[in-house]
């Protein structure tokens, strides 16, 4: 049977629609009210049916667990309605993660996110319907593939049907075949990520999308934005080394904005890096008016002063650039000793590792 949500309610186990973003008068409210009594719905994604239920609800994800015949600890896939309000749902998330979430979706990826001690799956499916579902409800929908564990994914609604009937409230039809390909699960940490399953977007889909470009700014570029450079470009090699993860694509630079061009670290700057354990110190500076700044995601400064000369370079990039140290500017080591700039560029280093860890 296929109706249009013409009442309230309609018979358990019908398959409604098709609908693409608009749905007819008062019909989307109907679903949304199943949603609300924790009822389960099927609904159509670019990959395979899914079988979905209000998070708020009670009794919802016990429910959801039972007809998919799996364990209730295994946690479930939240579908959202965007990057934005995956970002609002997870505050604490890396810029690299907000990336690939911007540009990948809606998409066939689910985004295991680390949010303070737990792991939790986020997706952006890519059809219309859904999405205006998951635009107007607000609260994520807990989804699993529709299948009960260990048989195959189905992705056609006659098929759910007469799989599970009047179990679900109500089974959304497609405009156009589900894709073969599964959705990817990637976990996407602090310092890179992991393919948990392989599927429609690849490890290489995910390191472009992760693209963040950070820049480094002092005045001559020749002692405190080269030595954060290379502090930081080291950090993010042995993070994703300790945890066994694809890195990230970030790229630093530096640059100074009263610099002149071509010259190298001085002697002692490079004797202090060695030091403490950097021992590529290749560089020449440049100036800033030289790049285009408004291609980085984060520009942090050392001095005040840095970030007033930028803002005459470019004024659009106010809202990227920070202080390394929001307390106060930085020291600058230039024509001092080793231990000037050792003392110097230790304090960097602590301040990079902050950095870091606020992207």
């Amino acid at each position: 049977m296929m109706l249009s949500l013409a009442d309230d309610r309609v018979p358990p186990g019908t398959i409604v629609g098709p609908f693409d973003e608009f749905f007819p008068p008062g019909r989307i409210e109907v679903i949304l009210r199943a949603l609300d009594r924790g009822e389960i719905i099927a609904v159509p994604t670019e990959t395979v049916y899914g079988l979905c239920v209000s998070e708020g609800a009670p009794g919802g994800e016990k429910r959801l667990a039972e007809l998919k015949k799996r364990p209730e600890e295994k946690l479930f896939t939240r579908f959202v309605s965007s990057a934005k309000r995956f970002e609002e749902l997870c505050p604490g998330i890396s810029l690299p993660v907000k990336k690939v979430a911007r540009k990948l979706w809606p998409g066939p990826l689910t985004i295991v996110a680390e949010t303070g001690k737990m792991s939790l799956g986020f997706r952006v499916p890519d059809e219309k319907s859904v999405l205006r579902i998951l635009g107007e409800y607000r609260t994520p929908l807990l989804s699993t593939s529709a299948n009960v564990s260990g048989e195959p994914a189905l992705r056609d609604a006659k098929e759910i049907q007469a799989k599970f009937g009047s179990e679900l409230a109500v089974i959304l039809a497609s405009k156009k075949p589900c894709g073969e390909k599964a959705s990817t699960v990637a976990k996407l940490g602090s310092s890179g990520f992991e393919i948990l399953r392989e599927g429609a977007v690849s490890e290489r889909d995910i390191r472009i999308a992760s693209g963040v470009s950070v820049l480094f700014v002092c005045t001559g570029n020749l002692c405190r934005s080269p030595a954060a450079e290379i502090m930081f470009r080291d950090l993010l090699r042995k993070n994703a080394e300790k945890d066994g993860r694809v890195p990230y694509d970030v790229s630093v630079m530096s640059a100074g904005t009263y610099a002149p061009t071509g010259i190298p670290i001085p002697e002692p700057g490079v004797q202090a890096l060695n030091l403490l354990g950097y021992l590529d110190t290749s560089h020449f500076s440049k100036h800033a008016a030289a790049i285009p700044l408004k291609v980085f995601d984060v520009i942090f400064a050392m001095e005040r002063s840095h970030r007033d000369a930028l803002l005459s370079i470019d004024p659009s990039v106010a809202g990227r650039i920070r202080l390394l140290d929001p307390g106060s500017d930085v020291p600058d080591p230039i024509g001092g000793t080793v231990d000037d700039f050792l003392e110097s560029y230790k304090q960097i280093q602590t301040l990079v590792s902050r950095a870091a860890a606020s992207l």
